[in-house]
């Protein structure tokens, strides 16, 4: 009935893949401090995203028109509400499909916090080094050893 869904769902699932591919470049660029590769990688991201809200547009839009229900109880409808729609032929493959997207998403959110705490303390270090050097009490110099 809702084979259409598959096609957006599947979309959605590549989308959030390259995400966490990013999310991952971003965390090994802040620990090698690669400033150039950050710039890059949140222009993607960004991109991305971009993508991924647009899907998700194209799929709320799809499923209020073939369910005839609003956009807002198609926001408002999860995996498991949408299963009593699917013949038992179509309900295997949509469970496995929910897992996965749940399993990424959980990827990706962990990978989020790790790089925001990441970036935190970057932050936080070349604040401190800043202010070290502001102190007027801290003599730098340069001196070769």
């Amino acid at each position: 009935m809702l084979s259409n869904l598959f096609q957006f769902l599947l979309h959605e699932k590549q989308l959030l893949k390259e995400l966490i591919e990013l999310a991952e470049r971003q965390q090994k660029a802040l620990v090698e401090y690669k400033i150039e590769d950050l710039e890059e990688i949140t222009t993607c991201q960004a991109e991305l995203s971009k993508s991924l809200r647009e899907a998700e547009e194209r799929r709320l839009s799809m499923l209020a028109a073939t369910l005839n229900v609003t956009r807002i109880d198609a926001a408002n409808m999860t995996m498991t509400m949408l299963e009593r729609y699917f013949d038992s032929d179509e309900l295997h493959e949509l469970r496995r499909l929910k897992h996965e997207l749940r399993s990424l998403t959980n990827s990706l959110r962990n990978l989020n916090l790790v790089n925001r705490v990441l970036t935190n303390r970057a932050r936080r270090s070349v604040s401190d080094i800043l202010s070290m050097f502001r102190n007027g009490f801290n003599h730098v110099c340069n001196v070769k050893v």
